[in-house]
């Protein structure tokens, strides 16, 4: 159980840094890199729900409010991203 929370945090970390760091870039860097940003969340979602499957309700809430705090910034990402391709398709 203990590798699987080092697991699980690494994971965590990993993909908060992910997001932290795609938030630094440019408008067009960002749109780019919305996929990405989707997919780390979406890991985070699944380890949460894995945690929770098997038992580990603390480390499941940990994730879970981990994915809480990076949601604004996820959100924002992802708008970029929708906004610029609905821009494109106009033209």
């Amino acid at each position: 159980m203990r590798a699987r929370l080092v697991l699980f945090t690494l994971s965590v970390r990993n993909a908060e840094a992910d997001v932290n760091w795609v938030t630094s870039l440019s408008e067009d860097e960002k749109m780019a890199m919305g996929d990405d940003v989707k997919q780390q969340f979406q890991i985070m979602q699944s380890l949460s729900a894995t945690a929770y499957q098997t038992g580990d309700s603390a480390t499941a809430k940990q994730i879970y409010s981990e994915m809480q705090t990076m949601g604004p910034k996820v959100k924002e990402l992802l708008n970029v991203k929708g906004q610029q391709q609905g821009g494109q398709e106009e033209e």
